[in-house]
């Protein structure tokens, strides 16, 4: 296992957050967040996934397109469950997808 310096993760995080807009996050390979910036999701996503079937629909989403990015080793965008678009980014160490961004 590789380790990682949460600090410079967080500093790149904040820093691609500040120049899109858009909120970004690194997703180890079994589908859990490492960091993210905002910590949390969009205010509209937080109230949308409050209801059980919306949150089940966004973690289905989000595991399809982490295999889709993984079985292609590249960017992967889509429109999600609720017409939102998405891009996840495998992360390939030795020839291996390690996780997503």
């Amino acid at each position: 296992m590789m380790e990682i310096n949460r600090e410079k993760l967080e500093r790149v995080l904040h820093a691609f957050h500040r120049m899109t807009g858009v909120r970004i996050a690194v997703i180890d390979a079994t589908y859990g967040e490492i960091a993210g910036y905002p910590a949390e999701s969009c205010a509209l996503c937080r109230r949308l996934r409050e209801k059980k079937e919306i949150l089940d629909a966004c973690v289905y989403s989000d595991r399809c397109a982490f295999i889709q990015a993984c079985r292609s080793g590249r960017q992967y965008t889509y429109r999600c469950h609720m017409n939102m678009y998405e891009s996840v980014y495998p992360v390939v160490l030795r020839g291996a997808v390690a996780g997503y961004v």
